[in-house]
């Protein structure tokens, strides 16, 4: 099909197979479908990786928040890619909000990562008939909530990490890279995660590699 002199539309027959129309792709609705895909895809893999991890160790943690959390930021920032003028003005933005979240919480964050390091180091030493104590400073004693602090700002900086592989990229090696990786501290001293986490992550897995 083209344009003659005139402007004018002109069908020629086609003998070299077959044609294809173009289509505008600006549809509204398709462009929210795509990104409530990714969100999914992102949060699928996010929450899969870090909730196999601390099921692994047997580490307990606020399951409700952590949903909640991480199914919000995969969504924000998998719906950032709506359109240019949104992800130049917002992306900055949740990233300032981040920020400052993580500074105004540092030492809550930080007792959650030592509680897990202190499981950790228990796992290891249990799994090497080794007789290792760790002790560290823990600024709260509230394990149960720091932990799950802590969940929440890993998992929202590897939601960000995920954010470029699939909403950028679709590309499955990046995402295998980033999250299975944090699977292997359990899997490596034999100690599987809940069956739920890992369907989750080869859900994700899967739909990025047929996508």
């Amino acid at each position: 099909m083209l344009h003659n002199k005139n402007g004018q539309l002109q069908n020629f027959p086609n003998t070299h197979g077959f044609t294809l129309l173009e289509q505008d792709r600006d549809f509204p609705v398709q462009k929210g479908l795509v990104c409530l895909v990714k969100g999914l895809l992102m949060f699928f893999a996010a929450f899969g990786s870090i909730g196999g991890l601390l099921s692994s160790l047997d580490i307990a943690f606020q399951l409700l928040p952590v949903i909640f959390c991480l199914f919000f930021f995969s969504m924000a920032l998998a719906f950032l890619h709506y359109n240019r003028l949104i992800f130049n003005i917002f992306y900055p933005i949740i990233f300032l909000i981040f920020t400052f979240s993580i500074w105004q919480n540092k030492w809550y964050v930080n007792s959650g990562y030592q509680y897990f390091v202190d499981a950790l180091f228990e796992a290891y030493s249990k799994y090497f008939g080794l007789n290792i104590t760790r002790q560290s400073s823990h600024f709260f004693e509230d394990s149960y909530g720091t932990i799950t602090m802590a969940a929440i700002f890993i998992g929202f900086f590897i939601v960000i990490l995920l954010n470029i592989s699939i909403s950028s990229y679709m590309s499955l090696f990046l995402t295998v890279l980033i999250t299975f990786p944090i699977l292997q501290f359990g899997l490596y001293f034999v100690s599987s995660p809940i069956a739920p986490y890992v369907v989750l992550l080869l859900v994700g897995y899967v739909s990025i590699g047929i996508l």
